[in-house]
């Protein structure tokens, strides 16, 4: 009697477990969130010494998936809610032994990447931020020349923005989910 209760639990427990995986499969097979590359490419031209110019976005390419990042009036926004991770490659053009300020702002946060530019004429960096966009925060960059050393003359900033979503099924949200 015991082996035939132990058995018809252990039966139970394996029926149960693969309809638990079953069901699993069917729920994994709908993804609601699937990964997203975007890149936009923006560039500004002659900028004068002591002036800030808004980094004008051109071409978009989308890498793979469904997007929900786009660009209106020069600013990166998005459709809803969702955790990016933004890498720019900045290239810049102007007079040696100036000095040039890359500004992301973001609502009322603002980073800056500051850029020196050598002998040569041309300066190049990349950096990664992590961060979440929300619709209500549009994402807009400048382009400041402050100041220079030697010869005065005219800069421009090429900048391409690379946007992909995070780990889609452990951070990102719909914002009407919230």
């Amino acid at each position: 009697m015991y082996k035939m209760v132990c058995s018809k639990i252990c039966f139970l427990f394996i029926v149960f477990g693969m309809v638990q995986i079953q069901l699993r499969w069917k729920r994994d097979d709908v993804v609601r969130f699937k990964p997203w590359r975007v890149a936009f490419k923006g560039h500004t031209t002659d900028v004068q010494q002591k002036t800030v110019a808004p980094i004008e976005f051109q071409k978009k390419k989308l890498s793979y998936g469904e997007s929900p990042i786009y660009v209106h009036d020069n600013k990166i926004q998005s459709k809803e809610r969702i955790e990016v991770e933004m890498i720019m490659n900045i290239k810049l053009h102007g007079p040696p032994l100036s000095f040039h300020r890359l500004t992301i702002q973001i609502s009322t946060e603002q980073s800056v990447v500051d850029l020196f530019i050598p002998y040569s004429g041309t300066a190049h960096a990349q950096r990664v931020k992590r961060m979440v966009l929300i619709p209500s925060y549009p994402v807009l960059f400048n382009h400041a020349f402050d100041s220079v050393w030697s010869v005065v003359d005219k800069s421009n900033i090429t900048l391409t923005v690379a946007l992909r979503n995070g780990l889609p099924n452990l951070y990102d949200a719909p914002w009407n989910t919230l």
